[in-house]
């Protein structure tokens, strides 16, 4: 059962209740792990850029949700609200939240790779333009992230938020995002097992491959 804790624009946010509800039924016959009975909070901030959405998988039982209120095409919100549920939810599946970190850089990279990997390959998400896609990226510029993430362990928030989001340094955006899906979609090419399927154990064995 989804209870709902929390609303910035209560009257705007409650239409999408109905979805949200569908939503999450349909990733847990994915992910069977997920528990029946969740939390969703909505949250103020946490849009992502080119997007309406925004998500946090807060803890192993509260999933909180950013809606853009200035959001004129519901069928479109609707869809990235499907694919913020589907991404927060493989979070959670994998027990990587807010309060069970925190984790180290390569982790963080694995698991919004593999959650990216997720939502694109099963809610059609629009992730696979934004901080999915690595592919118009160089080889050697991934190559280069990879070797960042792998020389640090935990970083300062600032510091991730740079290397997660966006740096105006170089004017990138999702660098981690799209390192860590880089990885997976190498993985999961090699070893032919699906998205749905992919557990902590492949995260484990994705490091050690890149000791």
């Amino acid at each position: 059962m989804l209870k709902f804790i929390n609303y910035i624009n209560k009257d705007f946010e409650q239409q999408f209740e109905p979805d949200i509800k569908k939503y999450y039924q349909e990733v847990r016959k994915l992910l069977p792990t997920l528990p029946k009975d969740i939390k969703i909070y909505f949250m103020s901030d946490g849009i992502i850029h080119g997007m309406y959405t925004g998500g946090y998988a807060y803890s192993p039982e509260i999933i909180s949700i950013a809606l853009d209120p200035k959001a004129t095409n519901l069928d479109m919100l609707r869809s990235q609200i499907k694919a913020t549920v589907f991404h927060e939810a493989f979070h959670i599946a994998h027990n990587y939240t807010g309060q069970t970190g925190p984790f180290y850089l390569i982790e963080n990279a694995l698991q919004e790779g593999s959650a990216t990997v997720f939502e694109i390959m099963y809610a059609n998400s629009i992730a696979k333009d934004l901080y999915g896609d690595y592919r118009h990226h160089s080889k050697s510029q991934l190559n280069e992230w990879l070797n960042f993430i792998k020389d640090n362990g935990v970083i300062s928030y600032d510091e991730y938020r740079l290397f997660a989001f966006y740096d105006k340094s170089d004017d990138i955006r999702w660098k981690l995002y799209k390192t860590g899906a880089w990885l997976v979609d190498q993985y999961l090419s090699k070893t032919g097992k699906d998205i749905k399927d992919f557990t902590n154990d492949d995260v484990v064995t994705i490091i050690d491959s890149l000791n």
